[in-house]
């Protein structure tokens, strides 16, 4: 029970990320690149939601069994819990390989599903990093594994993205422009945040007829910050 997963009978998340730190000390003796393959399916929830949990149990044990058979016998497969699977691709001889079979993963788990009086179509997005390359260690591997897997449901769902740095760098922006702006919603004197006001005038009499009010931020260390940065986060 500590090993596998209860439903679907994969390695758990314990056990892949023991499998996943052997698997860097083998990739850093040997010299053979290995990758790491973080999928989520795309709304699942609506599945639970809208067809019940015992169709959504299915669902996932079906899809299972289709990306097991696009792995090697020496490939490992697990559910790291609810609707999110990890492959790990142990000694790759092309770093591509990854790719390929991110490819195949995906065009397996969008082929139609039918269970009784139910079809479904599941769908997933993919995360890819390459070990040593993009970490020494399990955290950092899986938490990269998340960037690119959601840059791949940004991209549109049903595909897969690679990891690079620019994703890092993004994100610790994004982090660090939360923070700057809790602390200038917080602040008494407004942290920097104003509102201006855009008239609409009309233009027989010259009448103000309504006004656009717009935030505007002057952070003291990130200067004018740009509506398109902040306002969506």
């Amino acid at each position: 029970q500590a090993v596998h997963d209860g439903l679907t009978g994969l390695y758990s998340r314990y056990m892949f990320g023991e499998l996943l730190g052997r698997a860097l000390e083998h990739s850093g003796r040997s010299g053979l690149p290995a990758a790491l393959l973080l999928i989520d399916l795309d709304d699942f929830k609506s599945v639970n939601d809208g067809h019940g949990h015992h169709v959504g149990d299915a669902l996932l044990k079906e899809v299972a069994r289709r990306m097991r058979r696009c792995l090697r016998l020496s490939d490992v497969l697990a559910r790291l819990g609810g609707d999110e699977f990890a492959v790990l691709l142990p000694e790759l001889t092309d770093p591509d390989d990854a790719t390929r079979v991110a490819e195949k993963l995906v065009q397996a788990l969008v082929q139609p599903w039918r269970q009784q009086h139910h079809e479904l179509s599941p769908g997933a997005s993919i995360g890819i990093v390459l070990l040593p390359r993009d970490g020494r260690d399990a955290d950092t591997l899986m938490r990269r594994a998340d960037m690119a897997m959601y840059r791949a449901k940004e991209a549109g769902r049903g595909g897969y993205a690679v990891y690079d740095a620019e994703m890092s760098r993004r994100m610790e922006d994004k982090l660090r422009l939360q923070a700057r702006l809790k602390q200038a919603l917080q602040a008494a004197d407004g942290g920097g945040l104003s509102l201006h006001y855009q008239p609409q005038v009309a233009a027989r009499g010259g009448q103000v007829v309504a006004l656009e009010a717009l935030l505007r931020w002057q952070d003291a260390e990130l200067g004018e910050v740009s509506p398109a940065r902040f306002v969506p986060v």
